[in-house]
């Protein structure tokens, strides 16, 4: 499949590539500057959030569970193009391999099958409010397990961004009316943001011995695709026809999804958790922007702006280091 007559392998490689010599750019993984590693967390929420506007262009043609094993899927391919130029064959089976490979169950498999059954109970407003506490499990095992920072600036900015994007959700529907779901459904979206969020402490582990965050998504990709691949044989749904339009969309969703994780690789390598977790929680905000200035399906209003002002201070305060 070609675009221009440029095979897609040539473009997904060419990406990749840039993507390797970016982290390298600004530093490499050992001891990059505070500000690579906020970068790198950025570009993973906007990878994340253009990912999601795409998302929704899929979601009219295909259901979310085979979408999310053909973008998974489709992250595989991405990664496995340009591999000769970053794999070396002596990774496999080390710690960091396996660490990865724990991680590829988390995210994005796990999470995204708990973030799909959480939208189902609660819809999607309030599911996007309990997935904002991932960066809170992120920072909270990262203080705890590898002795990262987590003091009262950190605190205040992750609960200035925590606000924003509680807010951004919108915890009541139009009418406003009475819950109409069982408090333990809060569960599975609570479930999805602290598997977002414990991957990232494992991750920086692992990065820590092979600072590689092309080889990092590869592993997390491939684990991710064979974990969905087997829940989707086992499925009722095994026999259902694959709409072309919708296998696209999610192909391209799952690309932007497998470089947002490169990206918040990146950055766990870079960087601390404290800074990498929350900035790559920005994805609303994104999404947002994508939604109302690419495909125009939204429109931004004085409630976003001061979504933004939430957790664009809150970003800073954490990022700041006096």
């Amino acid at each position: 499949m070609s675009r221009g007559g440029i095979p897609l392998q040539d473009v997904s490689a060419a990406l990749a590539a840039r993507l390797q010599a970016a982290a390298d750019a600004l530093g490499g993984l050992e001891g990059a500057p505070p500000l690579g590693a906020a970068l790198m967390a950025l570009a993973a929420g906007a990878s994340f959030g253009s990912a999601v506007a795409v998302q929704r262009l899929g979601l009219n043609h295909m259901d979310g569970r085979r979408g999310a094993l053909v973008g998974i899927g489709a992250s595989v391919a991405v990664f496995a193009a340009p591999a000769p130029f970053f794999f070396e064959a002596e990774w496999i089976g080390t710690r960091a391999f396996w660490l990865f490979a724990l991680c590829g169950l988390f995210m994005p498999a796990l999470s995204t099958m708990l973030a799909l059954r959480s939208v189902g109970l609660l819809g999607p407003g309030l599911a996007a409010a309990t997935g904002s506490f991932g960066p809170f499990f992120a920072l909270t095992l990262a203080a705890v397990f590898l002795g990262e920072r987590f003091g009262a600036k950190e605190a205040a900015g992750l609960a200035l961004m925590m606000t924003g994007l509680a807010l951004s959700a919108g915890l009541k529907g139009p009418g406003g009316g009475a819950r109409s779901w069982p408090l333990w459904a809060l569960g599975f979206g609570l479930a999805a943001a602290f598997l977002r969020g414990a991957f990232q402490p494992i991750a920086r582990v692992g990065l820590q011995d092979i600072p590689s965050p092309m080889f990092a998504a590869l592993v997390m990709s491939a684990v991710s695709t064979v974990l969905l691949t087997g829940v989707h044989a086992a499925s009722a749904e095994r026999g259902r026809p694959w709409p072309r339009a919708g296998v696209g969309w999610f192909a391209l969703a799952g690309s932007l999804n497998g470089f947002g994780i490169a990206f918040l690789n990146g950055a766990l390598g870079a960087g601390e958790v404290v800074v990498a977790a929350p900035l790559a929680s920005t994805t609303p905000l994104w999404a947002l922007l994508f939604a109302a200035v690419v495909f125009r399906v939204e429109r931004i209003s004085g409630r976003h702006l001061l979504v933004a002002l939430f957790v664009v201070s809150g970003a800073a305060m954490i990022v700041w280091n006096p």
